[in-house]
């Protein structure tokens, strides 16, 4: 299963949320040394948007100062983001049924996570990179068809 990662799950802060420092910590914990891994340091990209924990001082000098390279889009786009199809697959899975209590709803997400089939996130990744083609070559636009 290269280039899949483990699927991480913490518990917010008790007024909600997520803020750089979470998100920093989530990456040099986790994500970096997974990526590094497989790919070697500053060999992959990581993609994001404009949320603010992306955006933050924070989280932008921490992926200077560990050699990520950044695939940025515009906000609101989660069409040129392979992941949110990742996501919205995992979603319909997992909202079948309901769960008696957190801990059931984390196992859950946690079981279709791991059966989610590479050849699906594969081709995810394909329909991304000529979505951003077509972005491209209509200059920023919405591609019409």
């Amino acid at each position: 299963m290269e280039g899949i990662t483990d699927l991480y799950f913490w518990n917010l802060k008790e007024e909600g949320g997520v803020d750089a420092g979470d998100y920093t910590d989530c990456l040099d914990r986790i994500l970096l040394k997974r990526m590094d891994g497989l790919y070697g340091y500053g060999k992959w990209r990581m993609i994001h948007d404009n949320a603010r924990i992306h955006t933050a001082y924070l989280t932008q000098d921490f992926l200077s100062d560990n050699g990520v390279r950044i695939i940025t889009h515009p906000p609101y786009s989660p069409n040129l983001d392979p992941i949110e199809k990742v996501w919205g697959y995992l979603k319909r899975k997992v909202m079948t049924k309901v769960y008696k209590n957190i801990d059931e709803l984390i196992e859950a997400i946690t079981d279709e996570w791991y059966k989610i089939p590479i050849l699906m996130i594969n081709n995810y990744i394909d329909a991304h990179i000529a979505r951003v083609r077509e972005v491209y070559e209509a200059e920023g636009n919405f591609p019409v068809k």
